[in-house]
């Protein structure tokens, strides 16, 4: 088996996410798609990424709320013919649909975008075979290093170094395409905006710690009864019948159970708890998720969120998130498919790559159906499309549209509107 056999075989044995055996040029080999080996013991500030991605719940809400939300719109391949735009479901289309042997392109466009969030770049190795002719395969970029370049400007090269084998490849940048995000310098390493959240992250982490240690370590007394200091003396009779008439009201049998007990002496209960509000660990837990959801210019409404959220604003939130939260990645996504992937993929020049965003834009059915009614003045579906939409078969003669007696060109601008019917005279 060639160098790159043994580095994509080792790609799918690895990682602690197994999903399903395979098969790779003949060998058996467990399906994976992230090598998850345990992190640092010093904290966060040592950890890999996808250690803290594993361990800290609010980065892992808002990673995966961004990277499902851009992996479930569907990579689509459009023809450009001068101003018109042709779907292309051709042989591109299909290797963006099953990338390789193991993975959907779902699940590519996803792990693109946790890797970029979590590492700031991502690499997919294109190489020959597969279904399909050619595959497509994603690179933990903790594997990759960049090459020593002559010049600034000269195309790139890396090394690919995994770390289940002492063999590395070197290969170009028309092989190995990069999705990296903007560097500070020229030539730095990437930088996600997973390292300008582990001093919070670490905050937030050792305040769980300090009230785990709280509810473990502290006394757990609840309550507990004072007698005033110039009550009469208890003998060991006295006491003992007092600790099991308490038990009896405190315990969690018996008729008495859950009762009160009736005290003597000038005795007082009194109670001692612990209280999360003593600690704020509401106000920490919110500001952990506020700054973890900014920092990947998320509205925090949209992944739990509370304050200030009403069902209209809501609405508005979801209609943004595709605009200015999602939007600029969407758009690099598919300029460097276009621009890097497409020419590896041997794609025709015409070819572009879109995903589906506008599916998502175009609000309920019932909004689509208001707006394109009053639009185009008239009925703008068969009876067979509509029955499509409900996954039922179609009819004979349902292809023609039924276009009601009181919607005449020149009259009603459409079919929800009033009146006879009749055109103006």
């Amino acid at each position: 088996m060639s160098l790159a056999g043994d580095l994509i075989a080792g790609m799918l044995s690895v990682g602690a996410s197994a999903t399903a055996v395979s098969e790779f040029e003949g060998i058996p080999v467990e399906v994976s798609m992230h090598d998850l080996r345990p992190g640092g013991q010093d904290g966060i500030a040592s950890m890999p990424p996808e250690e803290v991605w594993r361990t800290q719940p609010h980065l892992r809400t808002v990673v995966d709320f961004k990277a499902g939300n851009i992996a479930r719109l569907g990579v689509q391949v459009i023809r450009k013919n001068g101003d018109q735009r042709e779907r292309e479901r051709g042989p591109v289309e299909r290797v963006l649909a099953r990338p390789n042997p193991y993975m959907t392109g779902t699940e590519l466009i996803y792990d693109l975008v946790a890797c970029r969030a979590l590492y700031g770049e991502a690499f997919w190795l294109i190489m020959p075979g597969g279904e399909n002719g050619v595959s497509i395969h994603p690179v933990p970029p903790r594997w990759v290093s960049l090459l020593p370049q002559k010049g600034w400007a000269d195309k790139p090269r890396y090394r690919i170094a995994p770390p289940f084998t002492s063999k590395t490849i070197e290969v170009d940048a028309d092989m190995l395409i990069a999705f990296p995000t903007w560097k500070a310098s020229p030539g730095a390493k990437a930088s996600a905006p997973l390292d300008a959240l582990r001093g919070i992250l670490q905050e937030q982490a050792s305040a769980r710690k300090h009230r785990t240690q709280l509810w473990k370590r502290n006394g757990r007394i609840g309550g507990y009864v004072t007698r005033p200091a110039d009550a009469p003396p208890w003998d060991d009779t006295a006491r003992r019948r007092f600790a099991a008439m308490l038990e009896a009201f405190t315990g969690d049998k018996g008729p008495r159970a859950g009762g009160m007990p009736l005290l003597e002496d000038g005795m007082d209960l009194k109670r001692s708890t612990f209280s999360s509000a003593d600690e704020q660990w509401l106000e920490s837990a919110k500001l952990s998720l506020e700054v973890v959801a900014q920092t990947y210019q998320i509205a925090p409404a949209m992944i739990g969120g509370s304050d200030g959220v009403t069902f209209s604003n809501m609405r508005e939130y979801s209609r943004a998130l595709y605009k200015s939260s999602l939007g600029p990645e969407i758009v690099l996504i598919e300029n460097r498919l276009t621009h890097f992937v497409l020419p590896a993929l041997s794609a025709e020049e015409n070819l572009v790559v879109k995903l589906n965003v506008e599916a998502d834009l175009r609000g309920s059915f019932e909004e689509q159906a208001k707006v394109m009614s009053s639009a185009i003045g008239g009925p703008w579906m068969t009876r067979n499309e509509g029955r499509a939409l409900q996954d039922i078969p179609p009819i004979d003669g349902g292809d023609e549209l039924i276009v009601p007696l009181n919607v005449v060109e020149g009259g009603q601008a459409s079919p929800r509107d009033g009146g006879d019917g009749r055109p103006p005279e």
